[in-house]
């Protein structure tokens, strides 16, 4: 057992973070990523390792999402966005994404071409 922060965690190999509501504490993994790599974000339900970038919340699980790594990347607060209910744009290398999700897919991104990067960008807090 080893603690990132006080919401993430790894043990047995696999990452996974604490969730507390009305069922008492849950224990929510995050497939696929690597525990050696993984690095929590600090105000967002996810992370990134060496292979990726992990984004969700604790209802609907956290999934990896198609961007490569090494892209320069920047999540933007949608209004009503939470921690346990995310709602963010996805700025990767001057293109704006919309983060969604879906039952059979989990999260992912779709490229949104109806709002421009200085209008996300003014959305920052």
């Amino acid at each position: 057992y080893k603690e990132y922060d006080d919401r993430f965690f790894t043990t047995k190999g696999k990452v996974n973070f604490w969730w507390v509501n009305s069922d008492g504490h849950l224990i929510v993994p995050i497939n696929n990523a690597d525990p050696k790599t993984f690095r929590p974000f600090e105000n967002i339900c996810g992370g990134t390792d060496k292979k990726g970038i992990y984004y969700g919340c604790p209802n609907y699980g956290v999934y990896q999402l198609d961007i490569p790594i090494k892209s320069k990347f920047e999540f933007i607060e949608k209004e009503d966005s939470y921690w346990n209910s995310p709602n963010h744009y996805l700025v990767v290398e001057n293109k704006v994404y919309d983060i969604k999700y879906e039952f059979e897919k989990g999260y992912f991104c779709e490229i949104d071409k109806t709002v421009s990067i200085n209008e996300i960008m003014k959305l920052k807090k």
